[in-house]
Protein backbone atom coordinates (compact mmCIF):
# COMPACT_ATOMS: atom_id res chain seq x y z
CA UNK A 1 0.00 0.00 0.00
CA UNK A 2 1.63 3.72 -1.12
CA UNK A 3 1.49 6.51 1.14
CA UNK A 4 -1.58 7.92 -1.14
CA UNK A 5 -3.66 4.63 0.05
CA UNK A 6 -2.68 4.73 3.65
CA UNK A 7 -3.77 8.45 3.60
CA UNK A 8 -7.10 7.51 2.34
CA UNK A 9 -7.41 4.50 4.56
CA UNK A 10 -7.09 6.65 7.68
CA UNK A 11 -9.29 9.44 6.50
CA UNK A 12 -11.83 7.26 5.46
CA UNK A 13 -11.84 5.41 9.19
CA UNK A 14 -11.64 8.48 10.61
CA UNK A 15 -14.78 9.85 8.50
CA UNK A 16 -16.62 6.44 9.33
CA UNK A 17 -15.99 6.68 12.98
CA UNK A 18 -16.96 10.41 12.60
CA UNK A 19 -20.05 9.59 11.09
CA UNK A 20 -21.28 6.94 13.52
CA UNK A 21 -20.37 9.41 16.46
CA UNK A 22 -22.37 12.05 14.83
CA UNK A 23 -25.30 9.98 14.45
CA UNK A 24 -25.36 8.34 17.92
CA UNK A 25 -25.30 12.51 19.20
CA UNK A 26 -27.91 13.37 17.28
CA UNK A 27 -30.35 10.79 18.26
CA UNK A 28 -32.84 10.47 15.99
CA UNK A 29 -36.18 8.59 15.95
CA UNK A 30 -35.32 4.93 14.53
CA UNK A 31 -37.28 3.29 12.25
CA UNK A 32 -36.16 0.46 9.60
CA UNK A 33 -35.67 3.15 7.22
CA UNK A 34 -33.17 5.06 9.68
CA UNK A 35 -31.29 2.15 10.78
CA UNK A 36 -31.06 0.59 6.63
CA UNK A 37 -30.68 4.30 5.80
CA UNK A 38 -27.69 4.68 8.38
CA UNK A 39 -26.09 1.83 7.08
CA UNK A 40 -26.01 2.71 3.28
CA UNK A 41 -24.40 5.70 4.85
CA UNK A 42 -21.79 3.97 6.22
CA UNK A 43 -21.76 1.57 2.96
CA UNK A 44 -20.97 4.63 0.90
CA UNK A 45 -18.55 5.99 2.64
CA UNK A 46 -16.45 2.53 2.29
CA UNK A 47 -17.15 2.50 -1.61
CA UNK A 48 -15.81 6.05 -1.76
CA UNK A 49 -12.05 5.84 0.36
CA UNK A 50 -12.06 2.11 -0.72
CA UNK A 51 -12.40 2.75 -4.26
CA UNK A 52 -9.67 5.09 -3.90
CA UNK A 53 -7.66 2.21 -2.25
CA UNK A 54 -8.65 -0.01 -5.53
CA UNK A 55 -7.94 2.72 -8.06
CA UNK A 56 -4.62 3.78 -7.07
CA UNK A 57 -3.21 -0.35 -6.64
CA UNK A 58 -5.04 -0.32 -10.76
CA UNK A 59 -2.73 2.52 -11.67
CA UNK A 60 0.27 0.66 -11.15
CA UNK A 61 -0.50 -1.92 -13.96
CA UNK A 62 -2.30 0.36 -16.47
CA UNK A 63 -2.71 3.75 -17.81
CA UNK A 64 -3.05 6.41 -14.59
CA UNK A 65 -5.36 8.75 -16.13
CA UNK A 66 -7.41 6.47 -18.11
CA UNK A 67 -7.95 4.39 -14.47
CA UNK A 68 -8.55 7.16 -13.01
CA UNK A 69 -11.01 8.77 -14.99
CA UNK A 70 -12.78 5.16 -16.43
CA UNK A 71 -12.67 3.46 -13.00
CA UNK A 72 -12.58 6.44 -9.62
CA UNK A 73 -15.16 8.31 -11.52
CA UNK A 74 -17.87 6.17 -11.68
CA UNK A 75 -17.00 5.31 -8.29
CA UNK A 76 -16.52 8.61 -7.00
CA UNK A 77 -20.23 8.98 -8.57
CA UNK A 78 -22.01 5.59 -7.38
CA UNK A 79 -20.82 6.37 -3.52
CA UNK A 80 -21.97 10.50 -3.75
CA UNK A 81 -25.69 8.86 -4.91
CA UNK A 82 -25.86 6.40 -2.48
CA UNK A 83 -24.70 8.82 -0.14
CA UNK A 84 -27.68 10.71 -0.73
CA UNK A 85 -30.61 8.77 -1.34
CA UNK A 86 -29.08 7.08 2.19
CA UNK A 87 -29.55 10.32 3.80
CA UNK A 88 -32.88 11.47 1.83
CA UNK A 89 -33.68 7.66 3.05
CA UNK A 90 -33.12 8.45 6.90
CA UNK A 91 -34.96 11.88 6.83
CA UNK A 92 -37.88 10.91 5.12
CA UNK A 93 -39.01 8.65 8.19
CA UNK A 94 -41.32 5.82 5.80
CA UNK A 95 -40.41 2.32 5.36
CA UNK A 96 -40.33 1.66 1.67
CA UNK A 97 -37.20 -0.90 2.41
CA UNK A 98 -37.98 -3.04 -0.99
CA UNK A 99 -38.15 -0.17 -3.25
CA UNK A 100 -34.52 1.35 -1.57
CA UNK A 101 -33.12 -2.09 -1.71
CA UNK A 102 -34.59 -1.86 -5.35
CA UNK A 103 -32.69 1.13 -6.06
CA UNK A 104 -29.35 0.50 -4.36
CA UNK A 105 -29.12 -2.66 -6.19
CA UNK A 106 -29.86 -1.21 -9.80
CA UNK A 107 -26.89 1.41 -8.96
CA UNK A 108 -24.57 -1.33 -7.53
CA UNK A 109 -25.51 -3.18 -11.33
CA UNK A 110 -24.71 -0.29 -13.29
CA UNK A 111 -21.47 0.75 -11.60
CA UNK A 112 -20.60 -2.71 -11.70
CA UNK A 113 -20.99 -3.52 -15.72
CA UNK A 114 -19.23 0.68 -16.02
CA UNK A 115 -16.29 -1.24 -13.99
CA UNK A 116 -15.64 -4.13 -15.64
CA UNK A 117 -16.35 -2.33 -19.49
CA UNK A 118 -13.31 -0.15 -18.46
CA UNK A 119 -11.48 -3.33 -16.77
CA UNK A 120 -11.71 -5.08 -19.98
CA UNK A 121 -10.78 -1.68 -21.86
CA UNK A 122 -7.44 -1.30 -19.80
CA UNK A 123 -6.52 -4.40 -19.94
CA UNK A 124 -6.66 -4.62 -23.97
CA UNK A 125 -4.83 -1.46 -24.15
CA UNK A 126 -2.19 -2.97 -21.48
CA UNK A 127 -2.06 -5.60 -23.85
CA UNK A 128 -1.04 -3.24 -27.01
CA UNK A 129 1.31 -1.32 -25.33
CA UNK A 130 3.44 -4.66 -24.22
CA UNK A 131 3.27 -5.33 -28.11
CA UNK A 132 4.40 -2.09 -29.33
CA UNK A 133 7.13 -2.40 -26.32
CA UNK A 134 8.14 -6.02 -27.53
CA UNK A 135 8.09 -4.22 -31.58
CA UNK A 136 9.90 -1.72 -30.50
CA UNK A 137 12.86 -3.77 -29.14
CA UNK A 138 12.91 -5.95 -32.15
CA UNK A 139 13.34 -2.93 -34.57
CA UNK A 140 16.13 -1.60 -31.61
CA UNK A 141 17.78 -4.85 -31.77
CA UNK A 142 17.78 -4.92 -35.50
CA UNK A 143 19.24 -1.35 -36.28
CA UNK A 144 22.08 -2.45 -33.70
CA UNK A 145 23.09 -5.36 -35.41
CA UNK A 146 23.03 -3.69 -39.08
CA UNK A 147 25.39 -0.63 -36.56
CA UNK A 148 27.97 -3.46 -35.42
CA UNK A 149 28.05 -4.88 -38.92
CA UNK A 150 28.96 -1.31 -40.62
CA UNK A 151 31.94 -1.04 -38.28
CA UNK A 152 32.57 -4.02 -40.21
CA UNK A 153 33.19 -3.35 -43.63
CA UNK A 154 33.54 -0.83 -46.10
CA UNK A 155 31.01 -0.67 -47.73
CA UNK A 156 28.83 1.76 -45.15
CA UNK A 157 26.37 3.20 -47.68
CA UNK A 158 24.90 0.02 -48.55
CA UNK A 159 24.39 -0.64 -44.88
CA UNK A 160 23.41 2.91 -43.98
CA UNK A 161 20.27 2.62 -46.20
CA UNK A 162 18.95 -0.32 -44.28
CA UNK A 163 19.62 1.55 -40.92
CA UNK A 164 17.40 3.64 -42.57
CA UNK A 165 14.62 1.76 -43.88
CA UNK A 166 14.37 -0.25 -40.44
CA UNK A 167 14.16 3.15 -38.70
CA UNK A 168 11.43 4.28 -40.45
CA UNK A 169 9.24 0.87 -40.18
CA UNK A 170 6.11 0.44 -38.35
CA UNK A 171 7.38 -0.38 -34.60
CA UNK A 172 3.43 -0.80 -33.68
CA UNK A 173 3.19 -4.64 -34.18
CA UNK A 174 5.20 -7.74 -34.48
CA UNK A 175 4.74 -9.56 -37.84
CA UNK A 176 5.96 -12.83 -39.17
CA UNK A 177 8.61 -11.16 -41.55
CA UNK A 178 10.13 -10.15 -38.49
CA UNK A 179 11.57 -14.12 -37.52
CA UNK A 180 13.13 -13.74 -41.83
CA UNK A 181 14.67 -10.39 -41.11
CA UNK A 182 16.17 -11.50 -38.09
CA UNK A 183 17.43 -14.42 -39.86
CA UNK A 184 18.87 -12.68 -42.94
CA UNK A 185 20.55 -9.99 -40.69
CA UNK A 186 22.56 -12.36 -39.22
CA UNK A 187 23.35 -14.09 -42.31
CA UNK A 188 24.92 -10.72 -43.33
CA UNK A 189 26.92 -10.48 -40.73
CA UNK A 190 28.54 -14.18 -41.35
CA UNK A 191 28.81 -12.80 -44.54
CA UNK A 192 31.03 -9.77 -43.62
CA UNK A 193 32.79 -11.98 -40.88
CA UNK A 194 34.27 -14.42 -43.74
CA UNK A 195 38.05 -14.15 -44.54
CA UNK A 196 37.05 -13.28 -47.77
CA UNK A 197 33.83 -11.17 -48.11
CA UNK A 198 31.89 -12.36 -51.65
CA UNK A 199 30.72 -9.07 -53.25
CA UNK A 200 27.57 -10.75 -54.85
CA UNK A 201 26.43 -12.89 -52.12
CA UNK A 202 26.81 -9.12 -49.69
CA UNK A 203 25.08 -7.72 -52.76
CA UNK A 204 22.35 -10.04 -52.61
CA UNK A 205 21.78 -10.41 -48.96
CA UNK A 206 21.63 -6.67 -48.84
CA UNK A 207 18.69 -6.73 -51.70
CA UNK A 208 17.10 -9.38 -49.40
CA UNK A 209 16.93 -8.14 -46.22
CA UNK A 210 15.76 -4.25 -48.38
CA UNK A 211 12.69 -6.60 -49.81
CA UNK A 212 11.68 -8.19 -46.19
CA UNK A 213 11.97 -4.95 -44.41
CA UNK A 214 9.01 -3.63 -47.34
CA UNK A 215 7.62 -7.25 -46.70
CA UNK A 216 7.33 -6.27 -43.32
CA UNK A 217 5.82 -2.98 -43.83
CA UNK A 218 3.25 -4.27 -45.67
CA UNK A 219 2.26 -7.58 -43.23
CA UNK A 220 1.87 -4.50 -40.74
CA UNK A 221 -0.41 -2.92 -42.93
CA UNK A 222 -2.58 -5.71 -43.27
CA UNK A 223 -2.51 -6.87 -40.41
CA UNK A 224 -4.21 -3.09 -38.96
CA UNK A 225 -6.25 -2.67 -41.91
CA UNK A 226 -7.83 -6.25 -40.58
CA UNK A 227 -8.32 -5.22 -36.59
CA UNK A 228 -9.93 -1.85 -37.44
Amino acid sequence: MNGRSKVSAIIGAVVMVATIVIFAISRPVIFPATILGFCFLLYSELVLFGGFIFVENLTKKWSEMLTRIGIGIPILIYAIVVFLTSLIYINIHISLVRGFIILQILLFVAVAIIIAIMIGFLISEKSKDIKVLQANSIIGSFADELRLIREQTDKKFEIDKLIESIKFTDTSIIVDADVELKNAISNLENIIKSEKVNEIIFEQEVKNIEFLIKKRNLQTKKVKQGSI
